[in-house]
């Protein structure tokens, strides 16, 4: 505690194995597992009637897919198509009470 203020720092982290993304099993459909990371560090006053905090979510921009589909009709072999994750996404927060 610093002239009335407050830190805070907060970092979680979700481990995903390797898994299958489509209904039918089809080795090409598989993701390698990974890790998603998110982090929030911020500032608030002792009272609580304020408070700015920057956060970020997926931090490493980590790429992954989390569901694969055939796409039949584009090309003479098996093609897919995928719904990929979030991206990086940052931003700040402020709070306010009155």
């Amino acid at each position: 505690t610093s002239g009335g203020l407050r830190g805070l720092v907060f970092f979680n982290a979700r481990m995903v194995d390797d898994f299958n993304t489509g209904s039918d099993l089809l080795f090409g459909k598989e993701q390698d597992g990974f890790v998603i990371v998110n982090g929030r560090i911020g500032l608030t006053n002792i009272a609580g009637r304020f408070s700015i905090e920057g956060w970020a979510q997926n931090l490493f921009n980590k790429d992954y897919t989390q569901v694969a589909i055939n796409t039949p009709f584009v090309a003479p072999q098996q093609t897919f198509s995928a719904f990929l994750a979030e991206p990086r996404t940052y931003g700040v927060t402020v709070r306010g009470k009155f």
